[in-house]
């Protein structure tokens, strides 16, 4: 399988879960099926994140698309009643993961060539970047008390250090073995508030099959801008119905 397929699984299973959100949620096995797309995403992010040639670029891309579509989901928070809480959708999770990664890899390269000074810069961003997301997720878990609205991250913490488990290891095979290590750990974390997230493990036989090559089109902005388009179409059915 190439990426592409892989991202082709991700969003058919995404907008199934969406459909179950939106349209059917007394149909709990939409739910079920919809935890395949997180995980696959995830690991998409840190082979992005590898292959990438413009750093900034990758980041800016799904971070503004995120502020986007965050800003529709304010509006309509706002003209349905009042702004009482803030769910942070995905792309902004896969951001911050894009950044801990890119911190991560530089980290790795200052170890391996760097100096004393280089070495110790690299850990120390890298440890000061683990440390802004746990106080993110703090944060987000006291913002009701502290600032009236209760702000959610999509998968939390959680969900921004997954994509590092790619990254661990550069040999295919030990490369999936280390991620389905860090995807049971990641539905461990989760399990307690969402318990059918152990549906997630089912990604790992599906990554086997992952050949390493994008794919034969480009096609990274239609993936980019299907996350919008499909929860429009989704809100607009569920309005006319």
């Amino acid at each position: 399988m190439t990426s592409n397929q892989i991202k082709l699984i991700a969003c058919i299973s995404m907008l199934i879960d969406h459909i179950g959100v939106i349209l059917f949620p007394q149909v709990k096995v939409l739910r079920w099926i919809g935890r395949l797309a997180m995980p696959l995403f995830a690991f998409c992010i840190a082979e992005g994140v590898l292959h990438t040639s413009n750093r900034k670029r990758y980041f800016l891309r799904m971070f503004l698309l995120g502020v986007l579509c965050q800003i529709a989901y304010v509006a309509e928070e706002i003209l349905s009643g009042g702004l009482r809480s803030v769910y942070l959708n995905i792309l902004f999770t896969f951001s911050f993961a894009a950044l801990l990664c890119f911190a991560y890899l530089e980290m790795e390269k200052a170890l391996q060539n760097g100096g004393k000074q280089e070495i110790f810069r690299g850990v120390s961003v890298f440890v000061g970047a683990v440390a802004l997301v746990l106080l993110f997720e703090m944060f987000c878990t006291f913002s009701k008390s502290l600032i009236g609205i209760k702000i959610t991250l999509d998968y939390g913490a959680s969900g921004i250090m997954i994509p590092l488990f790619v990254l661990s290891r550069k040999q295919h095979t030990q490369r999936i073995l280390v991620y389905s290590i860090g995807l049971a750990l990641f539905c461990l974390s989760l399990c307690t508030h969402m318990p059918y997230i152990w549906f997630a493990l089912l990604d790992i036989p599906i990554l086997c099959f992952y050949n390493g090559k994008r794919g034969k089109y480009a096609a990274k902005y239609a993936f980019y801008v299907f996350y919008p388009l499909h929860l429009a179409v989704l809100y607009g059915i569920d309005m006319l119905l």
